[in-house]
């Protein structure tokens, strides 16, 4: 019988969404970018190795925590200029980011990231005292979007999800 990439136990394994599927349904459409094949493909992206007890528990009041956020500071717009607040519990948005990076370096077959990240699977799992982690946030805005061919404007708006290795110092 299959492991869980979570809780470690032998169990029947069910489809885990790489991203929250409550944040791609508010979202609309999607596209994952798959960069083995090069190219992207529609559909939620899931990966199967979880089992229901950690998809349908913890990791499920994690997916609920995000959908909230989501739904008071991320569903509208901010604009460059524009003041606003963010407020968010620390552990449980540190804890819910973990594991959307932990679910996506299985994913996308990264070894190294996925041997880091799955130390941390007992904190995602749990919460708890964490060390060596560091959350960076960063606000992504409106930005205008010019036409280079005749010189009109629009607003481009930041609406996608996204995740990507980022080495730095």
């Amino acid at each position: 019988m299959p492991t869980c990439a979570y809780c470690k136990k032998e169990a029947v394994i069910t489809k885990e969404h790489i991203w929250p599927s409550g944040l791609i349904q508010r979202m609309g459409s999607t596209k994952t970018y798959e960069p083995r094949a090069g190219k992207f493909h529609g559909g939620e992206p899931v990966i199967r190795d979880v089992c229901a007890s950690c998809n349908n528990g913890n990791l499920s009041v994690l997916d609920d925590y995000l959908c909230e956020l989501f739904d008071k500071f991320m569903a509208s717009t901010w604009n460059p200029g524009n003041e606003g607040e963010f407020k968010y519990d620390y552990q449980f948005l540190l804890r819910g980011l973990l594991k959307i990076s932990f679910n996506s370096a299985r994913a996308m077959k990264n070894e190294v990231a996925a041997k880091v990240l799955n130390r941390y699977t007992p904190f995602i799992l749990t919460g708890g005292h964490i060390r060596n982690v560091c959350l960076r946030l960063q606000i992504v805005t409106s930005s205008k979007a010019i036409n280079i061919e005749d010189g009109t404007e629009k607003l481009f708006e930041p609406y996608a999800f996204r995740n990507a290795q980022v080495p730095y110092d």
